[in-house]
């Protein structure tokens, strides 16, 4: 709302791959997004996030170097979404086909859940 990103629970980010942690931000970017907002919500807010990690970062990230790293995070949420979570695998469906589509993030607000 004030065009600003939080990073919640930032002190949990690996110390390894910034992929990793950046694809685990993303990946709960894409849930939000298509489960509370209009089909362009995602893309806006993916480019304005990865501009300024990028614009900032030793090693730059493209989109397509982020996607894998959006899988992966999915995958490990949905294995490990239990019955008394807040995250439910219907939230978690939607965005893993929206970030394995041919047409990548682009038709993310197009994916039905």
């Amino acid at each position: 709302m004030d065009g600003r990103f939080y990073l919640f629970r930032f002190q949990t980010c690996r110390r390894f791959d910034p992929g990793l942690d950046l694809g685990g931000f993303a990946a709960d970017l894409l849930c939000y997004t298509l489960a509370d907002h209009d089909a362009g919500a995602y893309r806006s807010c993916s480019d304005a996030f990865l501009t300024r990690y990028n614009s900032r970062a030793e090693y730059p990230m493209s989109d397509d170097e982020l996607r894998p790293f959006i899988v992966l995070a999915l995958a490990e949420r949905l294995q490990a979404v239990e019955p008394r979570t807040r995250t439910q695998p219907g939230q978690l469906l939607p965005a893993l086909e929206a970030a394995l589509s041919p047409q990548g993030r682009s038709d993310a607000g197009e994916v039905s859940s």
